[in-house]
């Protein structure tokens, strides 16, 4: 939705007429990834005798996170990809308790050291939430007290708590199952 093929292509340094044979497929797959912030994932493939597939899935913002130059949009990996304004934040989850240090646009989020725990945590929850399609039903995600993260679920309705970021897939599909 962000990017059209030319542009895609382009970012990839891929020319026509370049061997096969030498294309790095990793080394693609991080330009594009770094060029293009709002690319998720990148697949690179040849088809031999004369073809390079590209596939490409986005990575959709899907949580807001304060810094000190204001609210950042970030992906359910922790990656900054853009500044928000306070109306616009309102439709992603708030991350609370935990903040990014001098963010820049298409990296991962920085914190302060004490805090890395909690954004490592904070990427498997919101990994584990978009694996499972919950992102639109969480309105905000409590990292203020890493060894009892919480998140409020369905508008609302239940106060989900977490605990320790021990066995995650377990609690969620446990989570599920009840509900």
């Amino acid at each position: 939705g962000h990017y059209t093929q030319e542009e895609i292509i382009e970012a990839s340094g891929i020319k026509n007429g370049d061997n096969l044979m030498f294309v790095n497929r990793s080394g693609v797959a991080q330009k594009i990834c770094s060029k293009l912030i709002y690319i998720g994932e990148v697949n690179v493939k040849r088809k031999l005798p004369n073809t390079v597939i590209i596939e490409v899935s986005e990575s959709g913002s899907v949580a807001v996170i304060q810094s000190e130059s204001g609210l950042w949009l970030i992906d359910r990996s922790c990656k900054l990809l853009e500044e928000c304004t306070t109306q616009d934040a309102e439709l992603y989850i708030k991350v609370k308790g935990l903040s990014a240090v001098k963010p820049q646009k298409g990296n991962v989020i920085t914190v302060a050291e004490e805090d890395k725990p909690k954004a490592k945590f904070l990427s498997g929850i919101l990994t584990a939430m978009s694996d499972r399609s919950m992102i639109a039903d969480v309105e905000s995600l409590d990292l203020s007290n890493i060894t009892n993260a919480e998140f409020n679920y369905l508008h609302g309705r239940f106060t989900v708590k977490l605990g320790s970021d021990e066995n995650l897939d377990y609690k969620f599909e446990l989570l599920l199952g009840s509900i």
